[in-house]
C-alpha cells in the first residue's frame, strides 16, 4: 500500500498520505487540517480527483 501512496507523496509533497491497516482507512492530512479518515473507496475516488 505504501507504493500506491508512494506517487501521491512524490506529486504532492505537502499533503502527507497514509494508509492505516488497523482500521483499512486511509488518512489524508492536510496543513489546515489536522486527520481526515476516510474509506478505503472513498479514498481511491477523492485520490483521482486529486491527480486531475
Amino acid at each position: 500500500m505504501k507504493d500506491k501512496l508512494k506517487k501521491y507523496r512524490d506529486k504532492y509533497p505537502s499533503v502527507k498520505f497514509e494508509f492505516m491497516d488497523t482500521f483499512r482507512n486511509a488518512a489524508v492530512c492536510y496543513p489546515e487540517i489536522k486527520l481526515i479518515r476516510i474509506s478505503k473507496p472513498v479514498f481511491e475516488h477523492n485520490s483521482e480527483a486529486v491527480m486531475r
